[in-house]
């Protein structure tokens, strides 16, 4: 105000007069002494999301005395611009190189450059014969993974919260998962059980059955006992997480969606009837599913066979279905597992 130093304003909120059903926010800036002119510095902080970028926004103000009466009005305008997303809004992923290195792909929120370089966090991870996330990852070190070495033991990940040393040291879940033909995280969906962006986890084995284990929360058993889901699996030659369930490739190149369902009892199959996205998708040699905060923004990462990846968001109006392609980059064969 005036040059001064900028002190914090309050929102107040309510329904418009003229028209009940418009809400309104209105903004309560400091008093100042009576002046010809007096000059306002407004700065407003959002969390990411709650506006669009580059919005200009219009709205009314009123200059008024100590008893309340209006001295001036008219038409005022913000222009509201993104700033920096928090980590906790922004999605990453993992690879895994073919020296065993594991690399770390940040989010930036921003669609034009959706990846910061490369950042390493440890090696030996070529152990492992499959790598899957149980949910999303994110930028802030949130988000389990399990991963099965050459002799069948399946390790558990979890998070740690911090980016540069994202998991915890790995907790031994049992031996024989060599069984299972994929496997594959189911994404976030029992608010009750899970925390930050933990998941269950789902076999299929070689005869084409596929088993669910539920996330229990339980560091030293992190998973129920196996329950049956259905035979036919073995239709599939890929699967991965997916929001808060996941997708399926079958031999033809259709993807499928399978939303969880509500479990009512042990043996209850946990997704409801699968939705088509669509056919192509034998051209990819890798899919991933990215995922980020509470709301569940999600996203299907796809490696080309010429090792080109591409971005897949959710399709308007459905979180669960994959929709648009965008291109990121090439060059991505030189890693051998994507998660």
């Amino acid at each position: 105000m005036n040059g001064g130093a900028y002190e914090p304003c309050s929102w107040a909120g309510g329904v418009g007069e003229e028209d009940p059903v418009l809400d309104y926010l209105r903004l309560q800036l400091p008093q100042a002494p009576a002046a010809t002119q007096i000059t306002y510095s407004v700065r407003i902080s959002a969390d990411a999301g709650t506006m669009p970028a580059d919005l200009l926004l219009s709205g009314w103000i009123e200059l008024t005395d100590g008893t309340g009466a209006v001295l001036a009005d008219g038409v005022a305008q913000i222009q509201y611009s993104a700033g920096t997303i928090a980590p906790a809004e922004r999605a990453q992923f993992y690879v895994v190189d073919r020296g065993g290195v594991l690399w770390r792909y940040e989010g930036t929120g921003h669609p034009d450059i959706p990846y910061l370089p490369r950042q390493r966090v440890g090696g030996g991870w070529d152990v492992y014969t499959s790598v899957t996330p149980l949910g999303g990852t994110d930028a802030a070190g949130e988000g389990d993974l399990v991963a099965r070495d050459a002799q069948g033991v399946l390790w558990y990940y979890r998070h740690s919260g911090n980016t540069a040393q994202p998991f915890e040291p790995r907790v031994r879940v049992g031996s024989g998962w060599n069984v299972y033909t994929l496997l594959s995280g189911t994404g976030q969906h029992t608010v009750e059980l899970h925390s930050g962006l933990a998941g269950d986890l789902v076999a299929r084995d070689a005869d084409g059955v596929l088993w669910y284990y539920q996330w229990t929360g339980d560091m030293k058993r992190p998973f129920a006992p196996r329950t049956r889901v259905g035979a036919g699996w073995n239709a599939y030659t890929a699967l991965s997480v997916y929001g808060n369930g996941i997708v399926a490739r079958d031999a033809h190149g259709v993807l499928w969606s399978y939303s969880h369902g509500i479990l009512s009892g042990p043996g209850t199959d946990p997704f409801l009837p699968p939705v088509k996205v669509g056919a192509g998708w034998n051209q990819f040699t890798a899919l991933t599913g990215v995922q980020v905060g509470d709301e569940l923004v999600n996203g299907l990462l796809a490696r080309s066979s010429s090792g080109g990846l591409w971005l897949y968001g959710a399709k308007p109006g459905s979180p669960q279905i994959p929709g648009k392609g965008t291109y990121v980059s090439a060059g991505w064969n030189i890693y051998t597992v994507l998660f």
